[in-house]
């Protein structure tokens, strides 16, 4: 491998990755401020509650697409990409306590965000910087207002914010951070655009229906529609959802006119195998986006077994299998590439960027299939590490439109730790390898071992 030929070089650029972490880390852990409640404001009803929240990221690749490089504004390819991302996220929260009518909620946030070099997809190029406003919406909750139905189970609120469904299979970031947003990997941005949302909570049934509009790198699509689940302690959870995209400017996606149907069930028991439980989502997407016909489908199964109470260290083992469907023929009027949506990768490796090399810049969730398996444990409350396997093949014979003589892609390994230092600081730093297959080898024409160390450091405050 590349890594061990060109080893001076390699070990020269991680050093200085290492270094700017532990550095930032050290800072941080200078600053011991109280719990972002010791800064809360209460007076009347009223309450004031300042947060925020920073991040540290670096990223470095070896033989970058598998050995190709990445084409950059100059003309150059770039073999070993080396990049940094940083961001700052403040916010202030606001709310009233009305006593018997429930209670008024608010909150506004803004974000500057930054990105040193640019990574291998070229989302972020040039080292971008912005400053934006990131959530600001308004809200109220019923409180013990409506008592037979529990306390706060209305809420409703408006303006820009986040809005999640499950695991962020579908739903859940609504701003895509690339091009001139900068932080592509880290993320900041999370809000929809625009947000119109009533929840209710009547457990064991909650659910909401909500409006939202994506940002521009996601078509600026529209769209309006309801969730519903119902969660049991003995059974698991279970969930369905639909929505229709009646807008979008179709730059990127063929989305205008599209609905979406998915149903999904989490966390469902094994009669006499206390120790494994089950998960799986089915979407089915369809419409007509003038004139051309959508037909798309993704799903997974998912089992995750337990041996925390019979080993140390709280292992567990899951194995997962996903399929998103793909197009064989981009020209024939009919669009069968499941499109991801809003999809995200809420606090756990893998989901729903599966690997952090072919998932964050290679394969996005269309035209894929999926063996996942995780093993990890948890040392101690604090640290938990992990090995993830992955085997991706592609569900039709291209790439995003170039041939390929195989459908199977890659295989990858990503090793990781998660170090919560304290309450408020966290580490998280991950090694990968990626192998091509022969549909990446005809992709990119070159064959080496993908290579990647990435960390990220994140205070909360």
């Amino acid at each position: 491998m590349r890594l061990f030929r060109d080893a001076p070089r390699w070990v020269s650029r991680h050093a200085v990755l290492g270094s700017a972490l532990v550095g930032c880390i050290i800072v941080l852990l200078s600053v011991r401020p109280a719990s972002a409640q010791d800064f809360s404001l209460t007076e009347g009803g009223f309450t004031l509650r300042p947060e925020i929240k920073a991040g540290l990221g670096g990223i470095a690749t070896g033989n970058t697409n598998f050995g190709a490089g990445t084409l950059r504004s100059n003309g150059d390819f770039d073999h070993d990409v080396d990049y940094a991302e940083g961001y700052l996220l403040p916010k202030i929260d606001l709310s009233y306590d009305t006593g018997d009518f429930g209670s008024a909620y608010g909150a506004v946030a803004g974000v500057a965000a930054a990105t040193r070099g640019g990574d291998p997809a070229d989302f972020t190029v040039n080292s971008p910087s912005d400053v934006a406003l990131d959530q600001f919406y308004a809200g109220w909750k019923s409180g013990k207002l409506l008592p037979s139905l529990g306390d706060d189970a209305i809420d409703i609120s408006v303006g820009r914010e986040y809005f999640n469904i499950g695991d962020g299979f579908l739903v859940w970031d609504g701003h895509f951070d690339s091009h001139g947003d900068a932080a592509y990997w880290l993320a900041p941005r999370l809000a929809f655009d625009m947000a119109g949302v009533v929840k209710f909570n009547t457990k064991p049934v909650s659910g909401s229906a909500f409006y939202l509009k994506g940002d521009f790198h996601q078509d600026n699509s529209e769209l309006g529609g309801a969730n519903v689940d119902y969660a049991t302690e003995k059974f698991g959870t279970f969930g369905a959802t639909y929505f229709n995209i009646f807008d979008s400017a179709d730059q990127s996606f063929e989305r205008d006119g599209m609905n979406v149907a998915d149903v999904r069930a989490w966390d469902v028991p094994v009669p006499f195998l206390s120790d494994l439980t089950l998960r799986g989502e089915f979407a089915h997407e369809w419409g007509n986006d003038h004139g051309t016909d959508i037909d798309a489908n993704g799903w997974y199964v998912s089992a995750t077994y337990s041996l925390a109470d019979i080993l140390p260290w709280k292992p567990t083992l899951t194995y997962r299998y996903s399929s998103f469907s793909g197009d064989s023929d981009p020209d024939d009027g009919k669009n069968t590439a499941f499109d991801p949506l809003f999809y995200y990768g809420p606090g756990v490796w893998g989901t729903w960027y599966q690997g952090e090399i072919t998932g964050e810049y290679l394969l996005f969730n269309s035209n894929e299939i999926a063996h996942m398996v995780r093993f990890e444990v948890s040392p101690t409350d604090t640290l938990t590490t992990g090995l993830l396997f992955f085997d991706f093949t592609l569900d039709k014979d291209n790439y995003f439109g170039t041939p390929v003589s195989d459908k199977h892609f890659a295989d990858e390994v990503n090793v990781y730790a998660n170090w919560n230092i304290t309450p408020h600081i966290y580490l998280g730093v991950v090694g990968g390898l990626a192998w091509p297959g022969a549909a990446a080898k005809d992709a990119f024409g070159d064959n080496d071992t993908y290579e990647l160390i990435e960390a990220q450091v994140v205070a909360t405050y």
